[in-house]
């Protein structure tokens, strides 16, 4: 890897990240430990330090092991008052303290009224306002027990989940999916597949980081905590479901857990069966010419997946993690198809289309991950990531005219991905009360990509071609970022943070000879504020500038052919998008938020639609403005205490400009989730999508429908979970798409699977709160989801 103008950064930040740790083990701190009375210890409580006058000057929370960290040595420092849910107050004067290190504090239990009312004023609230995030604490969500994670998404603020698209949003981004601060290492359809197969009734909270900080290169993120237990053990998931609509699908996964003082142990197992149905219709036309095309096809789905970590705790301050995933999959496709061609010249055509595919895809990941602890607040994380994929693959069309082939072509591709990158982070507590984290990122990408196009007949030209290529692409960047965020009072809180990034890439075509380079240096600002009106209200701020590079395969600059009509191709040339956001949020009793937020992206990667004699190719390009105006409104309603709902609106101004071109228009969504507790412990849901949108990159965007059902009930002492579900009741979810380019009107409407039933069934085993191995690896993010 070769980083000439970037070289300078890395040691800058190498020496900080040093440095850095110098400082910290040269804090003056005291250690200390809250017990009750049988010894048991006291985690999650908040000891502050006062002077005379009562005023706060320092404070610290304790770990789950009841155990904290404090400066004593603060000019005017009196006391330490601790206040924790159960206990008494407790107040110790700095003067009466024992000098030896910890100290041990222990708490006396309050009386039962006492307890009575801190128990019913310190119950987590569902909804709390962060830093550039939003708490979903869902242990007071309905049917928590026999819901998946993609069921607790769909009551989550500011989510929108697509079930038929299988994809997640969060406030109109992209998400990063982690679970316990660690990625799932899987991609598209299979992270919905994961949490789709993932127990609610082993969540704690989810972390919808909306405004990420400096450290990820998301837009957003999605961080899923699961519950934690202090002791070892082992437990097991299994997971099963069946579904039927015009199509089988089955699914099946299990998870096993191990921990122990010095290994933690995961490993996790899936395998998914389905085939996907699509028909419908496209329609073209220009000025000298108009076609009309209807599809039936069939897709074949296989996958199966495999994650296995490790954590080895050398000591309490060294730990080592190993990752290993893989992913391998098939996908068979056979589609069917008439064209109805109309020229001014040479009047009515039609043709018939059989496109057959067989595509094999396999994607590993290797992950080594160090942590050093040097005390309670502060700790330096090495991880090394190393993922490689292949796509190999071959599609055939063949057209015939009046029941003759008139052109018969096959398509074989080879398309092979290596991902390398190393980052190292440092983060810290400094002087109590500025959280800093700083870090270093470099990653190297190398994808080889080949394609042969070969016509084996053409009753046209009478003489069968050959076209091939291979284009190779590599992209190399260095990063370093810092966050710093703190508390300035009990109300008002900040944080900011700063991302360099240097990238260089080449892109170069075999047969062409075409060589493409790319050097650029980017700024990547975050600030997240934080202010709390009072118990009821809490507003939050924030801001941040994010990049988007391209996905490999629209580099490519090949041109492939779906039919004789149409065809597309990549561009070497594009450039990396750049999003502004800013959004202000309104948490109104811990329950309720309201969020208003401008979305402005420039370069943004589109696809446009140009003619090429009588084919006309889809490219890729960047595009000029695209911005938005968003107001949404999460409502969580107990309308009884059987019937409990959680209503989501969202409304929009959206606006496109390139050129002479421009577009605008609104977009509108409505998500309802009702949840019912029905005799004998059954439970039932009901929930309801509507989105429509004006404007979608090129396109207008028809409204989308979707009503959904379940009936759930839990058996043997909650081990054992069934649930009954309907997808798209009425078969409602369809895609109508159309846009006018360059002189060609363009549209697609088609319907997929329609009305799916499943069961699913999920049994644990063990002690279902142990954790497994919490190795993260944080080095591929973005880049792994690139390989698509």
């Amino acid at each position: 890897m070769n980083y000439p103008k970037s070289k300078l950064l890395i040691i800058i930040v190498l020496a900080l990240l040093l440095g850095l740790s110098s400082v910290a083990n040269a804090q003056n701190l005291r250690k200390g430990k809250l017990i009750n009375k049988s010894n048991e210890v006291i985690p999650y409580v908040t000891i502050q330090l006062v002077d005379s006058a009562q005023k706060i000057i320092d404070y610290a929370i304790s770990d789950e092991r009841g155990e904290f960290q404090i400066q004593l040595e603060r000019p005017n420092a009196k006391q330490l008052q601790i206040t924790a849910v159960g206990y008494e107050k407790l107040i110790q004067e700095i003067a009466t303290l024992e000098s030896s290190n910890p100290l041990v504090l222990m708490l006396n239990a309050a009386s039962q009224t006492s307890i009575q009312t801190i128990t019913v004023t310190g119950r987590k609230p569902t909804v709390e306002a962060k830093l550039g995030k939003t708490i979903f604490n869902v242990e007071n969500t309905p049917l928590v027990q026999t819901s998946s994670a993609i069921d607790l998404l769909g009551k989550a603020p500011g989510v929108f989940v697509d079930m038929q698209q299988e994809s997640v949003k969060l406030q109109g981004k992209k998400v990063l999916f982690l679970v316990d601060g660690k990625r799932t290492y899987l991609e598209g359809n299979q992270v919905y597949q994961y949490l789709n197969n993932f127990q609610g009734g082993t969540i704690e909270k989810i972390e919808l980081i909306h405004s990420p900080s400096a450290k990820y290169e998301a837009a957003a993120v999605i961080n899923i905590i699961t519950k934690k237990d202090k002791s070892h053990g082992w437990n097991t998931v299994l997971s099963t479901t069946a579904g039927y609509g015009q199509q089988p699908d089955v699914k099946g996964s299990g998870t096993f857990n191990y921990r122990n003082q010095k290994i933690a142990f995961s490993t996790s197992l899936g395998a998914n069966f389905d085939k996907s149905p699509v028909q419908g219709t496209t329609e073209q036309r220009a000025d000298n010419y108009s076609l009309f095309q209807e599809f039936h096809s069939l897709s074949k789905n296989n996958s199966s997946y495999g994650k296995f970590s490790l954590d080895y705790f050398l000591n309490k301050k060294n730990t080592f993690g190993l990752v290993y995933s893989k992913n391998t999959g098939n996908k068979l496709s056979d589609q069917l198809s008439e064209s109805q061609r109309n020229e001014l010249a040479n009047g009515l055509k039609i043709f018939n289309d059989h496109n057959t595919g067989d595509v094999h895809h396999n994607r590993d990941l290797l992950s080594f991950n160090y942590t050093n602890t040097f005390s309670e607040s502060s700790k330096l994380m090495f991880n090394s990531d190393y993922a490689w994929s292949n796509n190999l693959g071959d599609n055939r069309y063949q057209t015939s005219l009046n029941q003759q082939v008139y052109r018969d072509r096959i398509n074989n591709l080879d398309l092979d991905n290596k991902v390398l990158s190393m980052t190292l982070d440092y983060e810290d507590l400094l002087w109590k009360k500025y959280a800093l984290e700083v870090g270093a990122k470099l990653t190297d990408i190398q994808t080889d990509n080949f394609n042969r196009f070969e016509t084996l007949t053409d009753s046209q030209n009478q003489i069968p071609t050959l076209q091939e290529d291979r284009f190779q692409y590599s992209e190399n960047v260095a990063a370093a970022y810092l966050d710093l965020s703190t508390a300035f009072s009990e109300k008002f809180s900040a944080q900011l943070g700063l991302r360099a990034e240097h990238t260089q890439t080449t892109g170069k075509s075999i047969s062409t000879n075409l060589i493409h380079k790319q050097s650029y240096f980017d700024l990547l600002p975050k600030v997240n504020l934080n202010y709390a009106l009072n118990k009821n209200h809490n507003l939050s701020l924030g801001y941040s500038r994010s990049i988007d590079r391209p996905s490999f395969r629209t580099l490519n600059p090949f041109r492939y052919y779906s039919d004789i009509y149409s065809a597309s191709e990549g561009n070497p040339y594009l450039k990396p998008s750049y999003t502004q956001s800013i959004a202000l949020q309104h948490f109104f009793k811990s329950k309720y938020m309201f969020t208003l937020a401008y979305m402005e992206n420039r370069g943004d990667h589109n696809v446009y639609y140009d003619r090429d004699e009588d084919v006309i190719v889809s490219k890729y390009e960047n595009y000029g403005l695209t911005s938005a105006w968003m107001a949404s409104a999460y409502i969580p309603v107990a309308f009884t205490k059987w019937w409990n709902s959680t209503l989501q609106v969202q409304v929009a101004q959206l606006n496109i400009r390139k050129d002479d071109f421009q577009k605008s228009g609104p977009a509108f969504s409505f998500n309802s989730s009702s949840s019912f507790k029905l005799p004998k412990k059954y439970m039932a849901e009901l929930s309801h999508q509507f989105s429509y949108t004006s404007t979608m990159g090129i396109y207008e965007v028809a409204p989308i429908y979707s009503f959904n059902v379940s009936f759930s009930k839990s058996f043997l002492n909650n081990q054992l979970a069934a649930k009954i579900q309907g997808v798209d009741l009425f078969s409602l979810y369809r895609w109508h798409a159309k846009t006018i380019q360059n002189g060609i009107f363009y549209e697609n409407k088609n319907r997929g699977r329609g009305a799916m039933y499943f069961l699913s069934l999920t049994y644990k085993l063990g002690k279902t709160t142990v954790k497994g191995s919490t190795a993260k690896s944080k080095a591929i993010e973005n880049d792994q989801d690139r390989m698509n």
